[in-house]
């Protein structure tokens, strides 16, 4: 190998480093990365913003599940996440609550999502009489 040459090359260790701080900027150089720019976009279909996860608030909706669905609902959830000597069951974790939320929301995908839990459940109380 020419001496010349040899002064040139970069050793493993640079080559490594050179290579993250290249991977680590890449995100830089997509412009949606910093933000919107120009006008402030409108929510679809005026649903509002995103929700407050940390102290959130009651659901803009009614809730629309049935006392018997609720009860079909906490049975189920009951069957599939029981209680344990580590954990708690899915019923003392609101899961129920959940689903008549989900459920109850006025959204396309849980409009579709509530027709599939209702048939679910008029199929589970058939089939348990």
């Amino acid at each position: 190998m020419n001496p010349a040459n040899e002064s040139r090359r970069m050793n493993r260790r640079a080559a490594i480093k050179w290579m993250l701080a290249a991977s680590a900027t890449i995100t830089f150089l997509d412009t949606k990365t910093f933000g919107q720019s120009g006008p402030s976009l409108p929510t679809p279909n005026g649903y509002g913003s995103d929700p407050n996860m940390i102290s959130p608030e009651k659901a803009p909706w009614e809730r629309t599940l049935t006392p018997a669905q609720l009860k079909t609902a906490t049975a189920l959830s009951d069957v599939i996440l029981p209680r344990d000597d580590k954990s708690p069951s899915a019923s003392e974790l609101h899961v129920p609550d959940f689903i008549d939320e989900w459920v109850s929301a006025p959204y396309e995908t849980q409009q579709n999502d509530r027709k599939i839990v209702l048939e679910g459940f008029d199929w589970i109380n058939k089939e348990a009489r």
